[in-house]
């Protein structure tokens, strides 16, 4: 599993000694590495057939890395493990050919984060369930006071693809599960999210290293007044920022609030020669006793639907219960492709340009989907 902090590693072998004290004959050794590594190393691994048994899975990496794992439909019936007690989307997310292959941990809706202190001090409404990409374009031409900017736009596909959804409900691959976003529905969410940097100037120019961490330090920082991101970073916000957090659901436009929603779990691997027994860590590692342990430690939002009280109440959290629940009913699964990495390093590397004025939408959706092999 990847980790990227003492306090992760820590976590993780906490849930480790829970499957040692339920199954004494089963000994977990930890390994891990930061998120960007974990990839490169799993794939070594999975080349020289030295995977470890249990291996974390990232929701957006299934359709990379789900051929590596034993399906686990049959093992869940047998141990009466039920796909219904968790959320819906990333179950779905953790599944390779219509097969089971992992089961989540955790998930997230991906959601608007905002200042509160802004808000009040530009004597404007908070956003909440049922505002509006209108609501929105006004809010942040009221609290735009360059060189504090209302919105961070960040170059990662994920970033553009809720006001996607959002304004036309066409997610990012077509029934065939091939990328699909050079068409009318992405130009125009694309179009969009460039105006709102070179010609409405309500978003700063983004620096060509943009990445989820500068979105969040530029927010965190107080240089941008609104910014994309998910619950799994609520809590580090709260406590780093000097100001009010607050969270709010997708702007809703021609379809509505729609978000993805994307996640984590466990799998077996099919080089483990105890499969029965890696099944059964995986049963723990995902079961209420580590679930309620991840929430209430602020490591997971759980996808076990029984245990999210565990982070609402363990976090100071349950003001944003009614955003997490319209957030979670309106999100689709970040499905990807096999050839997900190359989509994401051509469109962050062109969004840069376009977003900038220094390139076209054009551009940018059709090298998107030159790299996406289709």
């Amino acid at each position: 599993m990847w980790s990227g902090s003492d306090v992760e590693k820590n976590a993780w072998l906490h849930v480790a000694d829970m499957v040692t004290q339920k199954y004494p004959n089963i000994k977990i050794e930890f390994q891990t590495a930061p998120f960007n590594d974990f990839w490169t190393k799993l794939t070594t691994q999975a080349a020289s057939g030295n995977a470890p048994c249990v291996i974390g899975l990232q929701g957006q990496r299934a359709p990379q890395f789900g051929n590596l794992l034993v399906p686990l439909d049959d093992y869940m019936s047998k141990a009466g493990v039920k796909a219904s007690d968790y959320v819906p989307s990333i179950t779905k997310g953790l599944q390779y050919d219509g097969k089971q292959v992992a089961l989540p941990y955790d998930v997230g809706p991906f959601i608007m984060f905002y200042n509160k202190d802004a808000f009040k001090a530009a004597g404007l409404k908070e956003p909440a369930i049922g505002w509006t990409t209108d609501d929105f374009m006004n809010d942040a031409k009221a609290l735009n006071k360059p060189p504090k900017y209302a919105y961070w736009v960040q170059s990662d596909i994920g970033n553009l693809y809720p006001w996607v959804l959002s304004s036309s409900g066409k997610t990012n691959l077509n029934d065939q599960g091939q990328l699909d976003v050079d068409n009318p529905e992405w130009h125009a969410s694309a179009q969009f999210y460039t105006d709102l940097v070179s010609k409405d100037k309500l978003a700063p120019q983004i620096p060509s290293a943009n990445s989820s961490s500068a979105s969040a330090n530029q927010f965190l920082s107080g240089n941008a007044f609104m910014s994309l991101d998910g619950p799994w970073d609520l809590i580090n916000a709260r406590a780093q920022a000097k100001f009010k957090v607050g969270i709010a659901p997708m702007p809703a436009g021609a379809a509505g609030s729609k978000t993805w929603s994307d996640g984590s779990g466990f799998g077996v691997t099919k080089d483990c020669k105890n499969p029965d027994e890696a099944f059964q860590a995986v049963s723990v590692m995902v079961g209420s006793d580590a679930e309620n342990y991840l929430g209430q430690q602020g490591r997971a939002y759980p996808a076990l639907i029984s245990a999210q009280d565990s982070w609402y109440k363990g976090n100071n959290t349950a003001d944003v219960k009614p955003v997490m629940d319209a957030a979670l009913a309106n999100a689709v699964p970040y499905t990807t492709t096999p050839t997900w990495q190359q989509v994401v390093t051509t469109f962050s590397k062109q969004a840069v340009l376009t977003y900038n004025g220094q390139g076209s939408v054009d551009d940018l959706l059709s090298q998107t989907q030159a790299a996406g092999g289709s």
